[in-house]
């Protein structure tokens, strides 16, 4: 069955930061034959502003498909395949009767998950969690629960704390070096809305202390003039927001790098790079190492294509948005340069210093041995 390409934009909404999704829809007819239906809208872009604008513009993105196609439809996302059937008003994902947002909710995470996911089975199992988990629950599993508490020294502290599934409607949360508390779905639910700093709303848990915090969530009380609870502050001031945004800027490019052969990390003094084997030229990426995961403004990575065995740049790719940390950045710049057939077409800077297709003309290796004699290394972590 044929599948249609879905241009996925990433966060930072820039055009030439996306991903490339598979999906298929077609109409299952009484007689047993299957109708491919065309996809108009292909592209998708993130709803800036929001709490997660990627997440709810997939999910507004089949909210509309499912809208403007009714009956039994056969949805094939990534290699998992979904049947989802409208009848009087009334949605079905599977055979399990959802409201249309979710059923939109849950492909279009399934839908993102699949530009890194290959494995159907594990595609499947994915959309089974989403489906019998609410939506703030997995975000926190996702993303870990964001908190904030006041101390009069350092003033306000956001933190991100570490959130595992352990029942049916249950989930432990890391608030100390090894102390684990719990909390039910509906708990972390209003927890996520006292903590959203777009919202207004206040409850149970809006503005509790550290103190408070491991009383609720353990059952026992906490004297705030011990030293337990100086360790316990301490812990909580480990997983700063900034330190974890640190962390999975870091994170994100080592791990394209090992999810792709025709991706390198090398450094170079205060220079961390990104070497890239495009489908026509060899691409060099680059920024400073220490700005892992500041917050940026619009060209604070340098692009290089290799032609006549020099390095041509750098290129003018703006960023369209000042708030994105280098890591993404360089990710954002390097998946779109493996398809540099495509990218060339779309901005007419990277055509005008990527002249000739010269990716033949070396292999990977030799272009990492080149920059190796020029003081580069091989980055194994960061």
């Amino acid at each position: 069955m044929e599948k249609q390409t879905i241009i996925i934009h990433s966060a930072d909404n820039n055009n030439e930061n996306q991903f490339q999704a598979k999906l298929g829809v077609y109409r299952m007819e009484r007689s047993g034959n299957l109708r491919e239906l065309n996809i108009w809208n292909r592209t998708i872009h993130p709803k800036m502003g929001t709490k997660d604008p990627l997440g709810e513009a997939l999910t507004d993105y089949f909210i509309q498909l499912l809208k403007e196609r009714g009956g039994r439809l056969l949805l094939t996302v990534g290699n998992a395949s979904f049947v989802v059937q409208a009848l009087n008003g009334k949605y079905s994902l599977n055979g399990k009767q959802l409201p249309r947002k979710r059923i939109s909710y849950v492909l279009g995470k399934v839908l993102y998950k699949s530009v890194f996911e290959d494995d159907v089975t594990k595609l499947i199992m994915y959309s089974h969690d989403l489906i019998e988990t609410p939506q703030e629950v997995t975000y926190v599993l996702e993303n870990r629960m964001p908190y904030y508490f006041y101390r009069r020294a350092t003033g306000r502290t956001e933190v991100r704390l570490n959130v595992v599934r352990v029942g049916d409607k249950e989930c432990a949360i890391e608030i100390g070096d090894g102390v684990w508390g719990t909390m039910s779905f509906a708990d972390i639910k209003s927890f996520c809305l006292a903590y959203d700093q777009r919202s207004n709303r206040t409850n149970k848990w809006s503005r509790i202390s550290p103190a408070e915090l491991y009383e609720r969530t353990t059952g026992k009380s906490m004297d705030i003039n011990s030293s337990d609870y100086k360790v316990l502050i301490s812990f909580l001031e480990q997983n700063r927001t900034q330190k974890i945004v640190e962390e999975r800027a870091k994170k994100l490019v080592m791990d394209i790098a090992k999810k792709y052969d025709n991706i390198e990390v090398l450094s170079k003094a205060d220079t961390l790079t990104m070497l890239i084997k495009g489908r026509e030229n060899y691409w060099r990426v680059e920024g400073n190492a220490n700005n892992i995961s500041s917050q940026l403004g619009r060209q604070n990575v340098r692009s290089y294509v290799l032609q006549d065995h020099e390095w041509q740049g750098p290129i003018c790719i703006d960023n369209a948005n000042t708030h994105s940390s280098l890591g993404d950045q360089l990710v954002a710049r390097a998946l779109p340069m493996m398809n540099d057939h495509i990218l060339a077409k779309m901005i007419s800077t990277v055509s005008s210093y990527a002249k000739e297709s010269e990716v033949d003309n070396y292999t990977f290796d030799t272009v990492i041995s080149y920059l190796e004699s020029e003081g580069y290394e091989k980055v194994q972590s960061l």
